[in-house]
């Protein structure tokens, strides 16, 4: 009777250490209220953020059926910024002084970067490369140069890509003759919406010299 009596004062001393460790489990298992509210208002602002952007993209798709936004339209008056720009910034003037005259206009139409670099591109490459800022030079290009445009598939009406390609003519300074035929591409991004640049950038990628 006292071995059974034991076995059970045993059994139930278990029971109890179970139970404790249970409630001690749990509390270890489980965050606290505080941290529960943290954790739900976290995913909550994550979804609205998801939401938005997910809104501003759609939005911002020419393919929205609540825009009036006259795609193209708009990348035809692009398109005749960006030929202008480049045909006045390479070829379009005969000196220094009228391309800076005009220089703010050629950034206005193609990005002020494209406008710095076309500028230097008038001149002989051999002495206009490391030529000091404002430091003038004798223009080459004939006004024979010619603008490819196009763009990208638009997704989104703030920021269309543009690609130009584009073929100029050197001559000797001389005469009219050409001396080398050029090839340069331009990629930009414009922001349909107000007609601006965002981003432009010129690179040349062949030259043809003439006997």
């Amino acid at each position: 009777m006292k071995s059974e009596s034991n076995n059970l004062k045993v059994t139930r001393i278990t029971m109890m250490v179970i139970a404790i460790l249970g409630v001690v489990l749990a509390c270890l298992k489980y965050p606290k209220t505080n941290e529960l509210e943290g954790v739900r208002n976290q995913i909550t602002a994550t979804n609205k953020e998801i939401r938005d952007t997910k809104e501003s993209a759609k939005n911002a798709s020419p393919l929205n059926n609540r825009s009036n936004f006259n795609l193209k339209y708009s990348e035809g008056l692009v398109q005749d910024k960006v030929n202008k720009g480049i045909k006045m910034g390479l070829g379009g003037f005969k000196n220094t002084q009228e391309y800076n005259d005009h220089k703010k206009e050629i950034a206005t139409l193609v990005g002020e970067n494209i406008a710095n670099k076309m500028y230097k591109m008038n001149g002989d490459p051999d002495l206009t490369y490391d030529l000091p800022k404002g430091k003038s030079f004798k223009f080459l290009l004939t006004k024979n140069t010619v603008v490819y445009t196009a763009f990208e598939r638009v997704t989104n009406i703030h920021d269309a890509k543009v690609l130009a390609i584009v073929k100029y003519q050197m001559t000797d300074g001389n005469s009219d003759k050409v001396q080398s035929e050029h090839l340069c591409i331009a990629h930009l991004e414009y922001d349909l919406t107000n007609q601006k640049v965002i981003y432009s950038q010129l690179t040349p990628f062949y030259k043809s010299i003439n006997q």
